[in-house]
């Protein structure tokens, strides 16, 4: 049985989708369901977000050490919907990339920046909560390790994304009635799934 993730080498993508014949194109009521889906989650994520981040700036009292944190969780969380997010909406739904390679890659960087900086983010939480709980009586962090954790956050995360800003990548195929691009990520080893290097 053949392996047709979207992802996948030039090979199998041919395969698997019959490339070459015609552009793969979901059925409507597919790319509706995937419209009124991704809309609604997009729609949810940005206001949701903003609203979280409007309340904490906005109120004075607010301004607490965990809240500076679920500040940066929502921006990172906000970031992955706008510039992740809409693109691979309009991918999803499309099964085609129209955006090109600058945006490609641009997306990608986003997506491993932000998720990362998700993650750090609830382990600098959960850091604060611990001490809150355990140590009732310590001294709690001050504003100034909390944003000198979270540049280091930031920092670690564009680290850890570098990697997609260096191999992303597009392709095109030509088709006898138009053509089709996607946007992946091509490793020195290869692209998805032969790729080792998406199992790190």
């Amino acid at each position: 049985m053949k392996n047709c993730f979207l992802f996948a080498n030039r090979v199998t993508l041919g395969n698997c989708m019959g490339l070459g014949l015609r552009p793969y194109s979901p059925p409507w009521w597919g790319q509706l369901a995937w419209f009124i889906v991704f809309a609604l989650m997009l729609l949810l994520a940005i206001l949701g977000n903003t609203l979280v981040i409007w309340i904490v700036l906005a109120h004075r009292r607010m301004r607490t050490v965990t809240n500076c944190f679920l500040v940066n969780l929502a921006v990172a969380d906000l970031l992955m919907a706008t510039l992740n997010g809409a693109p691979n909406f309009v991918f999803l739904v499309t099964a085609h990339w129209p955006f090109g390679a600058a945006t490609c890659t641009a997306s990608n960087f986003t997506a491993n920046l932000t998720v990362s900086a998700g993650v750090f983010t609830l382990v600098a939480i959960t850091v604060d909560r611990y001490v809150a709980i355990v140590k009732p009586l310590q001294h709690r962090l001050s504003r100034r390790v909390a944003r000198t954790a979270l540049f280091t956050v930031w920092c670690a995360s564009a680290l850890l994304a570098l990697p997609s800003l260096l191999y992303s990548d597009t392709y095109k195929k030509q088709y006898i009635n138009g053509e089709r691009e996607i946007c992946f990520i091509k490793w020195p080893d290869g692209s998805y799934p032969t790729s080792k290097t998406d199992y790190w």
